[in-house]
């Protein structure tokens, strides 16, 4: 049956993405960040116009590879043949390809970062005969074209930048609250570089546009505790200064 080598929705796997666990989105939270994407796609963007194949590609480009991914992470034998294929073929240090967990924060991108380190391995993978036969599974349906591996490049230093900030102001042991709007400020000028930047592919500046909406709706959060930028004020690193240098309103402060 050619359907599944075509169909790369759903990748075949009745297990939990989360290890057994029972863990849940929260749903209120993606819902309302889907209404803030959804919203912005009503708007008119003159910078960055979409055709149908670009957007496509942008969505196959994520799909295939966390598809493959979740494949590989169920698979023993898949697992030892990357393994063989990072040696052999490769000549790279075997790694095991990371899923992408909706309850763990950056997990896509860290998925991300080790495909592309996978990339040649996992290209000969996709393609070998023994996991595309007729009655098992087809692998050659998560084959990723140069361009879907393109986006992919592009897309991993920009999501390593929102990992390194989560993981900063997520440590236990320090007090960061003064870290929170500068850690955004930082996020808002890489979205805003990407955006503008183009010599990226078209769907990679648009998702940095729709990407900056939602970090505009969390930072718009701040203004609902004084506690931000009373530790910015009393920090000797920031005070008056930053907010000053950053051009904000004083009825803003």
């Amino acid at each position: 049956d050619d359907s599944d080598e075509d169909d790369i929705s759903d990748d075949g796997n009745s297990e939990d993405d989360d290890d057994g666990s029972n863990e849940e989105m929260d749903e209120a939270r993606e819902a309302s960040d889907a209404v803030v994407i959804e919203e912005l796609g009503l708007e008119v963007d003159h910078e960055v116009v979409l055709t149908a194949d670009e957007v496509a590609m942008g969505c196959f480009a994520m799909t295939k590879i966390l598809g493959l991914a979740k494949r590989v992470f169920h698979s023993p034998a898949l697992r030892d043949e990357l393994k063989d294929l990072c040696i052999r073929v490769a000549k790279i240090e075997p790694k095991i390809l990371m899923r992408a967990v909706p309850t763990r924060w950056n997990s896509v991108a860290v998925a991300l970062q080790r495909a592309l380190h996978l990339q040649l391995a996992l290209d000969k993978l996709v393609m070998a005969k023994q996991f595309n036969t007729s009655r098992g599974v087809k692998l050659k349906k998560y084959k990723l074209s140069t361009d879907e591996w393109g986006i992919l490049t592009q897309l991993s230093p920009i999501l390593q930048h929102f990992l390194d900030a989560t993981t900063r102001i997520s440590q236990s042991t320090v007090s960061l609250l003064h870290e929170v709007i500068p850690v955004i400020d930082k996020l808002t000028d890489v979205l805003d570089a990407a955006n503008e930047d183009t010599n990226l592919f078209p769907v990679v500046r648009a998702a940095m546009k729709r990407g900056r909406k939602v970090l505009d709706k969390y930072y718009a959060k701040t203004d609902e505790s004084i506690l931000y930028r009373c530790a910015m004020l009393l920090h000797p690193r920031y005070k008056i200064s930053y907010f000053r240098k950053h051009k904000w309103l004083d009825e803003w402060i």
